[in-house]
């Protein structure tokens, strides 16, 4: 068993590590590997800290404990007690949780992939749960209480080692975070299933917030101390003190002496009676902390784990600000490219219904717009058309300027090549980029009417303009909201290309875009991770367009092209 447990747990606290580390979660051998990634936050941000910091750390402690228990030889036990134990209750709750999510939404979804992975996962909890169980009844076999004997004329005695008060109170501390940030967690994914939701907003209504507290308070309490001592004849503190809670004789409890004990826990006062030599839940329960022989690394040596816990929460946090601006940077400059290339696009095509949006390097309260009036082989002909930034928010809006001034706008004409000297090459040009090596943009310098001018978009007016505003889905339906900021049009059909959804239950054709430019569509499938569609529109002038609109890897993101 001994080389079980170390080689064992140092796999746990390199997959901790690993998961520590990683942002990216998304292939399938790191979701089956994601089943032994043991996290005391169980993946998510608790008191402050976030969960990467909460795995590296969970990770480190692993590793520490393992190579002390490997290294002395099985002495040293009080970092894998603690650990195994709280994994243990962790991996319990978190079981009852996963089989409702499973028999609620898993099972009513059909999908074969995500049963390999509950099946897969499940399988793992249940092999997690039998090692740590395993490995605590070993471990404890290793730890006798500490005695010394007192030899009598006619007999021996025994007399045992209590744990003194501020032992006592290290306890009750270092118990009450560990009872917060497991009661912390099952809270947290039990509040945010749908079908229990209901049930906590009517018990809120129906009584006051402390009472609340109060019970859940007794429950999670009494299962806490009840689970550890009775199945490992202690709590997580207590295996980093090496104390036991036993009978006046050292033996081990019954389950009634330590459910009773757990109860009274709770009454008021019990927490400050250790003060006056009461300790009521010792006393009235019959049961008694004793120390353990310690056998192991010096005590001394564990509060360097507390300069260790804010060396990895603060030392990733500032690696993972570095990370996220160097990641905000790549997708500011990816954007940056992606918006020039579309610019490009919409200058190889222009005709006389395209506008282009200018920019200025410097904040300007107007925003400058050329219409094109005129186009040769070497030069383009535009008209000039200033309009205030809080005018216009679509593409209709800048089309009645236009109509309204049209014949009173001065006209400009600009070389192909002067035009493309508009377009910012390099993204350290742009407002959004912030470093010192911060590039000066000055346009056309030769035409002061252009000077600091650079091209922000390209429209197309007096037709529609169509854009994914967002794309959502439930266990039935898939809800995809367009928006238009062209002219006025309606969608008149949508047929899937790729993929089982059907439009025709909850939609009606043709359907408008309301005045603010928006239509949400409702498709009726069960499989929304690959389709591709195709949206029709009619707009005013009885002209129709039709858009492809593609699912990627995101399923909050799509793809959207203008076929003709």
């Amino acid at each position: 068993m001994y080389k079980k447990i170390t080689f064992f747990s140092l796999f746990l606290s390199f997959v901790s590590l690993f998961f520590g580390l990683t942002t990216s979660f998304g292939s399938v051998f790191l979701r089956i590997l994601a089943a032994f990634n043991m996290n005391f936050s169980a993946g998510i941000d608790v008191l402050r800290v976030n969960a990467q910091s909460w795995g590296i750390f969970t990770g480190l402690i692993l590793l520490i404990g393992t190579l002390a228990f490997y290294f002395t030889k099985e002495k040293e036990t009080r970092i894998l007690r603690f650990l195994f134990s709280v994994f243990f209750i962790q991996c319990a709750l978190f079981a009852v949780v996963n089989l409702y999510y499973f028999f609620i939404y898993i099972l009513a979804s059909g999908n074969i992939e995500d049963y390999l992975f509950f099946f897969w996962s499940f399988s793992v909890r249940l092999f997690l749960l039998f090692f740590f169980y395993q490995s605590m009844i070993y471990l404890n076999k290793l730890k006798t209480l500490d005695y010394e004997t007192f030899v009598y004329t006619e007999s021996t005695e025994i007399s045992y080692f209590e744990a003194n008060n501020w032992i006592r109170l290290f306890h009750l501390i270092f118990d009450s975070l560990i009872y917060f940030l497991i009661a912390y967690q099952l809270l947290y994914f039990l509040a945010r299933l749908p079908h229990l939701r209901p049930l906590f907003e009517q018990i809120e209504g129906s009584y006051s917030i402390r009472t609340i507290i109060f019970v859940l308070s007794l429950i999670f309490r009494t299962l806490f101390y009840f689970s550890f001592e009775r199945l490992f004849l202690g709590s997580p503190a207590k295996f980093f003190t090496e104390t036991r809670v036993v009978d006046y004789e050292g033996d081990k409890l019954e389950s009634d002496s330590i459910l009773k004990r757990s109860l009274l826990r709770s009454v008021p006062f019990n927490v400050a009676s250790f003060l006056f030599k009461g300790n009521w839940h010792d006393h009235y329960s019959g049961t008694q902390v004793y120390n353990e022989k310690r056998t192991g690394i010096a005590g001394g040596w564990y509060f360097l784990l507390i300069p260790l816990f804010f060396a990895s929460v603060y030392g990733l946090r500032y690696f993972d600000e570095i990370r996220q601006r160097n990641m905000m940077y790549e997708l500011a400059e990816r954007k940056f490219d992606e918006k020039q290339q579309a610019i490009n696009n919409g200058l190889e095509r222009l005709n006389q219904n395209s506008v282009l949006e200018l920019c200025h390097a410097d904040y300007a309260s107007k925003t400058l717009f050329l219409k094109v009036e005129n186009i040769s082989n070497t030069t383009i002909e535009f008209s000039l058309l200033k309009l205030e930034m809080a005018s216009f928010y679509k593409n209709y809006s800048i089309e009645k300027a236009y109509e309204l001034s049209k014949d009173t706008l001065q006209r400009i004409k600009i070389s192909r090549n002067d035009l493309k000297k508009m377009l910012q090459q390099s993204f350290k040009q742009t407002s959004e980029y912030y470093g010192d090596d911060k590039e000066e943009f000055k346009g056309l310098e030769h035409n002061p009417k252009l000077r600091g001018e650079f091209i922000e978009k390209v429209y197309e007016i007096y037709s529609p303009a169509l854009s994914v505003l967002s794309v959502s889905t439930d266990s039935e339906s898939l809800h995809i909201q367009l928006q238009n900021e062209g002219s006025p049009a309606e969608v008149i059909s949508v047929e899937t290309l790729e993929g089982e959804i059907d439009w025709k239950k909850h939609n009606t054709f043709p359907q408008a875009f309301s005045e603010a430019g928006f239509v949400v569509l409702q498709g009726k499938g069960k499989n929304f991770e690959d389709y591709e569609l195709k949206v029709t529109v009619n707009d005013n002038s009885n002209k129709k367009f039709v858009y492809k609109i593609s699912s990627t890897d995101d399923p909050g993101i799509v793809y959207l092209k203008l076929l003709k």
